[in-house]
């Protein structure tokens, strides 16, 4: 976990340089009218460091409704330069600023289309519009939010006038009593103001002071209410960010209902988003916190598929495994386990009925072929090898299960029999899902510890891995990591056998993480077990490297014979 830094609050307001504009033009199209008048004021800690203001001739005719309203007439602008000769300094003026002016989206596109038309980049990159601010700073307090009647109301000394100088001018004046007003709402910082500036039609802003001290780094955000009990847990690359977020225009009705029971919110700093996402985990795990989906406590057991014992081994649903050896799982809810089951049947002829009994006849599935009728004594020994031929397949993948269904799918397309073929597909996904948890799960396991490496600007990043649960994180200066040191940072943790749904979730996110490191350049460093390629589809196997190696001299060349596993075969029939 990082120490935060003042940097990681944002650029302070005092800090930041900004430029006020107005400009008057011949009309509201920025492609089909022109510039005629430009007025701006430079300013940076509430100081004015320059102004800039000049008349512009335009490519055509003044229309006379702009005559009248600006006072501005084709003969004044008749000596005045054209926009070429007015954007070099215009642009050098504005370079490192953020613009600002009222209704500001008109006269950032006015210049902007300026400026690339005639071959220049845009000098802002941020804009703040002052009519924007003052929707939610004066909602109540002035008649309209024009500029004259924000100038009144804020009591500036210049008076607008629709000429683009002192309109800049007021502009100015306007744009710093608000921001004295946008204080208490936690506007502190240029990615304050700017988010401030874009607070939809339920604002939350009473409470964004609480994300004032929020820094701008990775790691995880706590909600807390009036009794301080944690009502909602987050995780962000940005945590100023995404907290600020909630209190500016975030519009989902349930944000409105947290954000008026958060009374404090605090923050934990991470090194990486891997850990964030452990860490956020691990949280939502120990407070249950309500406004989390994955808070709510789960009160049923977990659900597995197993195999029973007995002469008439039977394949079922259950939340206990003290009369069968698991073959998949656990499951959430019982309909996800129910549905794996269901779609095995499809293609498998196991029982359907809960206790086969002996039956000279069997049962009617069996008389129609959907069961090959364990309850006949002559079919007891080819049962008893479909299933233990079905326990093999699906602890490989079920490549054997799932090419079945996908020929029977491909003859009912042929057959344009669409219905069942979508019907098959979608039992496809759910064996593929659950088969790949289990792989998941498997593949770390058969690892035990590892450390796996990335690759940083500054060095190499660590983490520590037990049977794929998150031990331990470090940064490393280009030096080789210490597998005993990194798991001794933390408490040895070890998942539980089998391994409950929290653990499972855990596994999930740390095979997300090793499947992204094998795409960026990440390796193994240690390995206490087998870390082999598994039937997850679409996982680039992780390079393992010698433990005293270091990564300047290390090639693809190293990776170890463990790394990899002979392809699973697909030809096997899961009959007797």
């Amino acid at each position: 976990m990082k120490q935060a830094s003042f940097d990681d609050l944002g650029t302070p307001l005092f800090a930041q340089t900004f430029v006020t504009l107005d400009l008057e033009t011949t009309g509201g199209s920025p492609e089909h009218d022109s510039i005629t008048e430009i007025g701006a004021v430079r300013s940076a800690g509430g100081q004015i460091e320059g102004t800039f203001q000049t008349l512009i001739r335009p490519d055509h005719a003044i229309r006379p409704f702009v005559e009248l309203l600006t006072g501005i007439s084709d003969v004044m602008v008749a000596p005045a330069p054209p926009i070429t000769e007015v954007l070099p300094s215009l642009w050098e003026f504005l370079t490192g600023a953020v613009l600002v002016a009222h209704n500001a989206r008109f006269d950032a596109t006015f210049l902007s289309s300026a400026f690339r038309r005639h071959g220049y980049d845009v000098p802002f990159k941020k804009t703040v519009c002052t009519l924007r601010l003052a929707r939610w700073l004066m909602k109540g307090e002035t008649s309209n939010l024009k500029l004259e009647s924000l100038a009144s109301s804020l009591g500036v000394a210049t008076q607008p006038c629709h000429r683009a100088f002192p309109d800049a001018k007021a502009t100015h004046e306007i744009f710093h009593r608000l921001l004295e007003l946008a204080g208490p709402h936690g506007v502190l910082t240029v990615e304050d103001l700017t988010a401030f500036t874009r607070v939809g039609r339920r604002p939350n802003t009473g409470k964004a002071g609480l994300a004032a001290a929020v820094p701008r780094s990775t790691g995880v955000y706590k909600f807390l209410d009036r009794s301080g009990k944690v009502i909602y847990v987050g995780k962000a690359k940005n945590l100023r960010a995404r907290v600020r977020s909630y209190f500016y225009g975030d519009e989902r009705p349930k944000t409105a209902e947290l954000v008026r029971d958060i009374a404090r919110v605090e923050v934990e700093l991470c090194d990486t988003e891997l850990g964030a996402e452990v860490r956020e985990l691990h949280l939502i795990r120990r407070h249950h916190p309500r406004y989390n989906r994955r808070g709510r406590k789960v009160l049923k057991a977990p659900v597995w598929l197993k195999v029973t014992s007995g002469s008439v081994p039977r394949v079922m649903v259950g939340r206990s495994l003290k009369d069968g050896v698991m073959i998949a799982g656990p499951f959430k809810t019982q309909r996800m386990a129910t549905d794996a089951l269901e779609a095995i049947r499809s293609a498998v002829p196991i029982p359907r009925c809960s206790r086969p009994q002996d039956h000279p006849q069997g049962c009617a599935f069996g008389q129609i072929g959907q069961c090959i009728a364990p309850c006949m004594e002559k079919n007891r020994a080819a049962y008893s090898g479909l299933v233990a031929n079905l326990v093999d397949d699906l602890k490989e993948g079920a490549p054997t299960l799932l090419s079945l269904l996908e020929q029977r799918m491909d003859s009912y397309s042929e057959e344009l029999r669409y219905e069942e073929a979508a019907t098959l597909r979608d039992r496809i996904g759910k064996i593929e899902a659950m088969t790949g948890n289990d792989a998941v799960v498997k593949t770390l396991r058969d690892a035990g510890d590892m450390v796996i490496c990335l690759p940083r600007e500054e060095g190499i990043h660590a983490f520590a891995v037990r049977s794929g649960l998150l031990v331990a994180e470090e940064r490393l200066n280009n030096a080789a990591p210490d597998p005993v040191r990194m798991f001794g940072l933390s408490p040895p943790r070890q998942p539980s056998d089998p391994p409950s749904l929290e653990d499972i979730e855990e596994m999930k996110i740390v095979w997300r993480f090793v499947s992204a490191a094998a795409a960026s350049g990440g390796w193994v460093h240690h390995c206490s077990g087998v870390f082999a390629s598994s039937p997850v589809r679409g996982l680039r196997i992780l390079e393992t490297r010698a433990a005293t190696s270091t990564r300047s001299n290390l090639s693809k060349s190293s990776v170890s014979a463990s790394m990899t596993s002979p392809p699973i075969e697909r030809g096997r029939v899961l009959s007797a």
